[in-house]
C-alpha cells in the first residue's frame, strides 16, 4: 500500500496539485496535511492529523449515483469508524478556483463538521 501511495503522490491529478498548493502555499491556517496517506486499506487523497480529517478530491468518475453511494459507504466504514472525518471537494470546483478560495472551501466545511 505505501508504495502504490508514494507512486500516487508522483502522479497526482491537476485538481489534486491545486489543493496541495494552496495548503503548501499558508498551511490552511496552520493546518499541515499529508498527501496520498494510508489509513489502514484506504489511501486518502489529503490528511489532517491534528483534526483527523481526511480532504477527499472528487473527479468525474465520483459523479454516478452509484460513485457516490460506494463513497458515503467506504466513508462510514473504513474512515469514520477509525473516528475520522471527511470531507469532499468536486474537481470541478477545483479546478477553477484560485488557492485562497480553495482554502476558504476547507476552512468552511471544516467549520461545518461536528466537533471531534
Amino acid at each position: 500500500m505505501r508504495d502504490r501511495a508514494r507512486g500516487m503522490r508522483s502522479k497526482m491529478t491537476l485538481a489534486e496539485k491545486q489543493v496541495w498548493m494552496a495548503l503548501a502555499q499558508d498551511r490552511c491556517d496552520g493546518l499541515r496535511f499529508r498527501r496520498q496517506e494510508v489509513l489502514d486499506q484506504y489511501i486518502a487523497d489529503f490528511y489532517c492529523p491534528s483534526l483527523n480529517l481526511v480532504l477527499e478530491i472528487d473527479g468525474l468518475s465520483h459523479s454516478t449515483e452509484e460513485a457516490q453511494k460506494y463513497d458515503r459507504e467506504r466513508s462510514e466504514s473504513l474512515l469514520e469508524a477509525r473516528g475520522l472525518r471527511v470531507i469532499r471537494l468536486r474537481n470541478e470546483f477545483v479546478r477553477g478556483a484560485t488557492y485562497a478560495q480553495i482554502r476558504q472551501a476547507i476552512r468552511k466545511a471544516i467549520a461545518t463538521l461536528p466537533p471531534l
